[in-house]
């Protein structure tokens, strides 16, 4: 019988010589270029990369399966919640989603936050192909700062309709919460976003400026 236990010594002397090859290469190349050309030889050398790999593509399908999942959610929840309104109860289809302005305008918001889920699943697919240090990560990144900027607009607008024009004809209470609700969430969206915007802006001057050098 076979025996295909690890050798402990044999472990230990293949991550030695792991280390000191890392080693080499920073010492071989310039601080100023060794940035762009040490990755290039990680990720050709180091045997645990295609794992590294497979497991990054991996949840990053997962997260955009998530995405794909919200996505479905939430325009079936637009499109079902009107049918469960009391004054809806014995409306036509017509009269549901025709005559009602505040749910053309909440439709019309919801453009935004369909716009932004697609960008992050566009995000999510350049993260998977490691496509991260781009131009197009931060332009991803860029809309959805703006999406959530619009959607903080629009929620601002709906609250302002139920405390002016809906004010003592329907109960709002439920309304206004969920207003500030998703306003909240949409402003830490926006914040993030451009936060992470700015950062790998900066990542990616930086890495232009090092292959300039190479």
């Amino acid at each position: 019988m076979w025996s295909f236990a690890s050798n402990p010594e044999v472990d230990r002397r293949d991550a030695d010589i792991s280390v000191l090859m890392r080693s080499e290469v920073i010492a071989r190349f310039p601080k100023s270029s060794n940035i762009s050309r040490y990755n290039q030889y990680i990720s050709t050398n180091d045997k645990s990369s295609p794992k590294i790999a497979a497991m990054r593509k991996g949840s990053t399908v997962f997260l955009q399966v998530v995405i794909v999942l919200i996505s479905i959610g939430s325009l079936a929840l637009l499109l079902w919640e009107p049918h469960i309104e009391g004054r809806n109860a014995h409306a036509t289809l017509f009269q549901i989603y025709f005559n009602d302005p505040f749910l053309a305008y909440a439709y019309t918001a919801s453009i935004a936050f369909f716009v932004a889920l697609y960008q992050a699943f566009k995000l999510l697919g350049y993260v998977g192909r490691g496509e991260v240090f781009s131009q197009r990560p931060v332009k991803a990144l860029r809309t959805i700062k703006y999406c959530a900027m619009s959607l903080v607009g629009f929620l601002v607008g709906a609250e302002a309709y139920f405390f002016i024009v809906m004010r003592g004809k329907d109960d709002i209470a439920g309304g206004v919460m969920m207003g500030l609700l998703l306003t909240f969430v949409s402003a830490i969206v926006a914040t993030a976003a451009a936060v992470f915007e700015r950062t790998l802006q900066s990542a990616v001057d930086l890495k232009s400026e090092n292959d300039l050098t190479v």
